[in-house]
C-alpha cells in the first residue's frame, strides 16, 4: 500500500466517524478536530499525503480523548477505532 492509499484509508476512517458524531458538549477540542479534518481532505486533495495523513492522526487523537471525556458520542459500530470501549 503506497502513501496516498494510506492516507485516503484514514480519511475515509475519520470521515465516517465525524460524519456520525453527535455533539454532547461543545469544546475547542472539537473545534481543532473539525480544523484538522478539513486539513487532512485540503491535502489529500493537494497530493500532499503525508501532511494529510499527520492531520487525519491528529484528529482521530482529539476524537478519542473527547470521547474519553464525554464530549461527544459515537455508534457502537465505530467505537472499535478508539481506546474507549
Amino acid at each position: 500500500m503506497n502513501l496516498k492509499d494510506i492516507a485516503k484509508k484514514e480519511i475515509d476512517k475519520i470521515s465516517k466517524v465525524m460524519e456520525n458524531l453527535e455533539t454532547i458538549e461543545e469544546s475547542e477540542l472539537l473545534s481543532l478536530a473539525k480544523a484538522y479534518w478539513r486539513d487532512a481532505n485540503h491535502f489529500y486533495e493537494k497530493g500532499m499525503y503525508l501532511q494529510a495523513f499527520e492531520a487525519a492522526v491528529i484528529v482521530w487523537a482529539y476524537l478519542d480523548a473527547l470521547l474519553h471525556f464525554n464530549k461527544i458520542k459515537i455508534p457502537n459500530e465505530l467505537k472499535h477505532i478508539f481506546t474507549v470501549s
